[in-house]
């Protein structure tokens, strides 16, 4: 069954473009059905894997239950055993599917929490009201790189991950646009607002300045005690468009809208 698992996450990472957490999850899922088969009835090798039916499937379904999981993660774990062997039949890889007869639990939707408008402009302001004390001579440079993540946040709508991702030659400063790379590798164009724009070209200008005062020509150290404070900050290098403007990236959570206060 290893091998089967193996050839299906294949499948999804290179055709179904799913990325590496989404593939991740599945993995751990299928590789904990696995162990619950190997514990429970002795199904280890891929020639028994046609021994698989409804009623284990059931079982499995109530060790979850026993083991207290929420019913979101049982509902994505009976998703993920769905989604495996409709692709061993489909394939003719397996000739049984034990999850046709198998429903997906119910889960109550529930409305998302979000902050108003002046709670946000709260969290945004914190940055330069509270720069970091452990590292004054790079504070300032701290602050405006965390401004500028708050605000791109907030004003694009983006994941952390993709916030993450983000390299300065995927923003057209003069549009005011970024080209993001999402989930399951799918491109879009997303609008940053003025605000959010106006604190990158802030932080960048002020990293640059930073890098030059402290560091020598093409990066490297004015003195040897800087290598160690370009190492334990990134957020000082010069860096090139392929570099992203967030090395390390803070704060969690989506914004409730785009935002553009021009």
């Amino acid at each position: 069954m290893a091998e089967r698992i193996e050839y299906f996450l294949t499948y999804l990472e290179s055709v179904r473009n799913y990325s590496h957490e989404t593939i991740r999850s599945y993995r751990n899922d299928l590789k904990q059905f696995r162990d619950f088969l190997q514990e429970r009835f002795s199904i280890a090798d891929p020639s028994q894997a046609e021994q698989i039916s409804n009623l284990i499937v059931r079982s499995y379904l109530v060790f979850l239950k026993e083991r207290q999981y929420q019913k979101t993660t049982i509902t994505r774990k009976v998703a993920t055993l769905k989604s495996f062997f409709k692709f061993l039949t489909r394939k003719r890889i397996a000739n049984n599917n034990p999850m046709l007869l198998i429903r997906s639990q119910r889960v109550n939707k529930k409305l998302p929490d979000f902050m108003t408008e002046s709670e946000v402009e709260n969290i945004i302001k914190q940055p330069l009201i509270h720069p970091p004390k452990y590292r004054p001579r790079e504070g300032r440079l701290i602050s405006l790189r965390n401004l500028a993540i708050l605000e791109l946040l907030y004003s694009s709508g983006l994941r952390v991950s993709e916030l993450a991702n983000l390299k300065i030659r995927d923003i057209d400063f003069n549009s005011s646009v970024a080209h993001i790379l999402g989930k399951g590798r799918k491109e879009r164009l997303v609008p940053i607002g003025s605000f959010a724009m106006k604190s990158i070209e802030e932080y960048l200008k002020t990293r640059e300045d930073f890098a030059r005062e402290n560091l020598g020509a093409r990066g490297r150290p004015a003195e040897a005690g800087k290598t160690r404070l370009r190492r334990e900050n990134p957020a000082i290098s010069m860096g090139s468009n392929n570099t992203s403007p967030f090395p390390r990236p803070a704060g969690r959570g989506s914004p409730p809208q785009p935002r553009s206060r021009s």
